[in-house]
C-alpha cells in the first residue's frame, strides 16, 4: 500500500495539534465557553474511542489462505485467496496487501496488490489475487502484514498475518537432444527391448506373440481372458544416470544466467530420461532450502517431480567442494553414469574424472560454454549446454 493511501487527517494524529486543542479546551473551561468546551470534548472523545477501537481490532480476527495451485512452471498463473473472518462483536477496518518482488519474479494481474474492507460483527470478507510467476524458486505467498483499525481508519495498526502458503516454481522445461548414455550392463535396455529377458521381474501379461517360447505362457491369465496370454518381463537393471551440478564456478563468476540455464537443462533431461524408461537422480553441492541435497536414483514420474522440486529450492552458493560431493556418491555401482554439470572444466574436475575412470565409473561433463580442452585427449565426453539444448518446434 502506498504512503498516500495510509494518510489520515493530521488533526487526529499529530500530538502538537492535540496540545493546541488541549490549551484551547483549558482556556474554554476558564472562561466557561460551553460550545468550545463541547467541541474540544468531542474531539478528545473521538480520539480516545478510535485509539481504543484500533487496539482491539486485531483480536479474534482469523485469516485463511488458499492457493489453487502449489506447483507450476515459469509463466503460469496461480490464484491466491485470503478469507478474513471477524469473530467478535466489534466491527473493524481491514487492509490486506501482498508483497510484489521487485526483481520481476512475480506480478499481480488482478490490478491492485492491496484491498480494503469493512468487517462487521461475525462477518467474513474474501480477497483474491491472480498472480503470474516468472522465475524459478520457492515463494511464500500471502499477506505478510495486515492493517487493522477503527472504521474511520484514523489509527491503523500493523499486525503480522502468519497466513503465507508455499508455492514452488519449477525450472523451465526446454527441448533437449538425446544424449548417448553408455550401456554398462547387459540388461541396459528397458522392457521388451532388452536382448536378454530376466524371468525374475514380471511386469504383466499380453496376447501371445508367435515365436515366443511356450514356457512364457501364463495359463491362468489365458483362462481368464479366453485366449493365450504370455508374460512380459523386465530386465534386471536399467540405464541409470546421476545428474550432478557443481555450483562453484557459477557462484565465483556470479553467473546467475548460466546457473539458471544449467537448472533448466538438468530438469528437462530428468523428465526426458523418465520418458525413456531410464532411472535418473540429482546431486549438488549447492545450498537447498528445506530439503536435503540429494535425490536418489530411481524410476517413475514421482522421481522426476522430486528432482524438479529439488532444483526449485537450489541456491547458487556452494556448501562444499566437488570432491566431497562425489565421495558421498562413490558407493554407487558402475552401472550408474555420472553427468557432471559445471560452468567451466578445470584441472580439479579433470583429475576427479580420471580418478573415477580408474574405478570403472563413467563420467560425462557438461560445461557452460565449450572451450579448448586443458589437456590433449580430454575433449572426449565433454559437452556444452548449447549442444544438448534442442530446438523448439515453434
Amino acid at each position: 500500500m502506498s504512503e498516500q493511501e495510509l494518510r489520515v487527517p493530521s488533526i487526529y494524529t499529530v500530538p502538537l495539534i492535540w496540545l493546541i486543542i488541549g490549551a484551547i479546551f483549558f482556556s474554554a473551561l476558564i472562561h466557561l465557553e460551553r460550545e468550545l468546551i463541547l467541541l474540544c470534548a468531542c474531539f478528545f472523545g473521538i480520539v480516545g474511542l478510535c485509539k481504543g477501537w484500533s487496539r482491539l481490532s486485531a483480536r479474534h480476527l482469523e485469516l485463511e489462505t488458499d492457493l489453487d495451485r502449489r506447483r507450476l512452471f515459469p509463466g503460469e498463473t496461480a490464484s491466491l485467496t485470503v478469507t478474513a473472518t471477524n469473530r467478535k462483536f466489534l466491527p473493524l477496518w481491514l487492509n490486506l496487501s501482498i508483497p510484489i518482488r521487485k526483481d520481476g519474479g512475480i506480478s499481480c494481474e488482478s490490478g491492485s496488490s492491496g484491498f480494503d474492507a469493512a468487517l462487521l460483527w461475525y462477518r467474513s470478507a474474501v480477497f483474491e489475487w491472480k498472480l503470474r510467476l516468472h522465475k524459478r524458486g520457492v515463494y511464500n505467498l500471502g499477506p505478510e502484514n495486515m492493517l487493522t483499525g477503527d472504521l474511520l481508519g484514523l489509527f491503523p495498526r500493523m499486525t503480522n498475518s502468519f497466513a503465507a502458503r508455499e508455492l514452488i516454481v519449477y525450472p523451465r522445461l526446454i527441448p533437449v537432444r538425446d544424449m548417448a548414455i553408455p550401456k554398462t550392463e547387459l540388461f541396459g535396455a528397458p522392457g521388451s527391448k532388452s536382448p536378454v529377458t530376466d524371468p525374475v521381474y514380471i511386469t504383466g501379461t499380453r496376447d501371445y506373440q508367435a515365436g515366443s517360447p511356450a514356457r512364457f505362457i501364463n495359463w491362468r491369465a489365458s483362462a481368464r481372458h479366453g485366449k493365450l496370454q504370455e508374460k512380459v518381463f523386465e530386465p534386471s537393471a536399467r540405464e541409470k544416470a546421476l545428474l550432478v551440478l557443481d555450483t562453484r564456478g557459477f557462484s565465483d563468476a556470479c553467473d546467475e544466467a548460466g546457473f539458471e540455464h544449467a537448472l533448466e537443462l538438468i530438469g528437462s533431461m530428468s523428465v526426458d530420461f523418465d520418458k525413456r524408461g531410464m532411472e535418473a537422480g540429482f546431486l549438488s553441492n549447492g545450498m537447498i532450502e528445506g530439503k536435503g541435497p540429494y535425490a536418489s536414483v530411481g524410476a517413475g514420474p514421482r522421481r522426476a517431480v522430486h528432482v524438479l522440486e529439488t532444483l526449485a529450492r537450489l541456491k547458487m552458493r556452494p556448501l562444499y567442494s566437488i570432491d566431497k560431493l562425489f565421495q558421498d556418491s562413490g558407493s554407487r555401482s558402475n552401472a550408474t553414469v555420472f553427468i557432471l554439470f559445471c560452468r567451466q572444466v578445470d584441472p580439479e574436475i579433470l583429475s576427479l574424472r580420471r580418478l573415477l575412470d580408474k574405478t570403472g565409473k563413467k563420467v560425462l561433463i557438461v560445461e557452460r560454454d565449450k572451450i579448448d580442452p586443458l589437456e590433449k585427449g580430454t575433449h572426449e565426453g565433454i559437452y556444452s549446454m548449447d549442444e544438448l539444448r534442442g530446438r523448439s518446434d515453434s
